[in-house]
C-alpha cells in the first residue's frame, strides 16, 4: 500500500459516496475502484459494501481508519520534522484543532519571523486528539476548541465564531436566519457536521438529545469545508463554524445562526493545569494572548 491509497480509502470512508470521493481526490470512479480493490486484495478484507444509500464500510474499514488516520498523521509528522532538522533551527510541537489555522496562522507566522530561530511544528488533529496529546506530555500545549468537560486541562480562550447551519435558500430554516435556530429545528432532517472527536460535536448532540430526538447525523468528518460540499449538494444541512459558509461562493445557501449563544465554536490554547508552559513556548502563549483581539477580528 502507499499514501495515495491511504488517502483514497480515507476520503471514501468519509462521505460513503465513491462519485463524491472521486471528485474530491481529482481522479476517476474508475481510478479510485481500483485503488479500494488493490487494498482490498492486499489485505485480504472487504472495505466497502454498495447499498442504496451509498458505499457502507465494513467493520474491517471502521478499524483501518483510525489505524490510517493514526499512520497518516505520523507520516506528515515525519516530512516535517526531516525539514525542521535540515534547516537547523528548533523544532517546537504545536498540535492544532482542525479549522483554527483558518485564523491563527499568520499569527503564528509572525511568531516565527520574531523568533527566527524557532519551528513551530504545527499539526491539524481533532480536538481531542490535541488535547490527548497535550495530556501525555507529548506537547507542551496545543490550540483546540473549549471542552468544558477538560478538568485536568487549562484553557485560554483567543477567538470565537458563531456556529451556523448551512441551508438551501429555498429551504424553510433559511427564514430563520434573522432570529436564530432552535435545536429543535433539526428533528428529522440530515445533517453533516464535525466528528465526535471535535467538542462543538458533543454540544449539539446533548442539546437535541434534551429536546426528545437523536439528531440524523449522515456524514462527521474532519475536512469540515466536506460539510459545505454536502450542503451545496443538497445531501445534508451543514452544521459549521461560520467562516466555513464564508467559502461558499455559489451564493446558493443560506447562513442560519443558532439562537443558543453558548452553541459557539470558540478557540484557545489548552495545557495541562497547574503547568503554564514556560521558555519559549511560554513566549508564544504570552504572544498569542497579546495578540488575542487581533484574531477576533480576523
Amino acid at each position: 500500500m502507499d499514501t495515495r491509497q491511504i488517502d483514497n480509502f480515507l476520503t471514501l470512508y468519509a462521505c460513503r459516496n465513491a462519485h463524491r470521493a472521486a471528485d474530491l481526490l481529482f481522479i476517476t470512479q474508475q481510478g479510485l475502484s481500483r485503488s479500494i480493490q488493490s487494498l482490498e486484495k492486499e489485505l485480504q478484507v472487504t472495505l466497502f459494501e454498495r447499498s442504496h444509500a451509498g458505499m457502507e464500510p465494513t467493520p474491517a474499514a471502521d478499524y483501518l481508519y483510525g489505524r490510517f488516520q493514526a499512520l497518516k498523521t505520523d507520516l506528515d509528522d515525519i516530512h516535517k520534522g526531516v525539514q525542521v532538522v535540515a534547516s537547523g533551527k528548533v523544532a517546537l510541537e504545536l498540535p492544532c484543532s482542525y479549522g483554527v489555522l483558518h485564523t491563527a496562522y499568520p499569527f503564528l507566522a509572525e511568531f516565527e519571523r520574531l523568533h527566527p530561530h524557532i519551528a513551530l511544528k504545527w499539526e491539524e488533529l481533532t480536538d481531542r486528539e490535541v488535547e490527548r496529546r497535550v495530556l501525555e506530555g507529548r506537547a507542551a500545549m496545543g490550540f483546540a476548541v473549549r471542552n468544558p468537560h477538560a478538568t485536568r486541562l487549562e484553557f485560554s480562550p483567543l477567538f470565537t465564531r458563531r456556529k451556523v447551519l448551512l441551508v438551501p435558500s429555498d429551504n424553510p430554516l433559511a427564514e430563520k436566519a434573522e432570529n436564530g435556530l432552535v435545536f429543535a429545528d433539526l428533528e428529522g432532517r440530515d445533517i453533516a457536521l464535525e466528528g465526535p472527536d471535535f467538542n462543538a460535536n458533543g454540544y449539539l448532540i446533548d442539546a437535541c438529545v434534551r429536546e426528545g430526538f437523536y439528531p440524523n447525523v449522515v456524514a462527521e468528518t474532519s475536512e469540515i469545508t466536506l460539510c459545505l460540499r454536502l450542503a451545496r449538494e443538497g445531501v445534508a444541512l451543514a452544521v459549521v463554524p461560520d467562516f466555513i459558509a464564508e467559502m461558499d461562493q455559489t451564493h446558493t445557501l443560506v447562513s442560519v445562526p443558532f439562537a443558543d449563544q453558548d452553541f459557539k465554536w470558540q478557540a484557545g490554547l489548552t495545557w495541562i493545569h497547574g503547568s503554564r508552559p514556560t521558555g519559549v513556548m511560554g513566549e508564544l502563549l504570552e504572544f498569542l494572548v497579546a495578540n488575542a483581539s487581533r484574531m477576533q477580528d480576523a
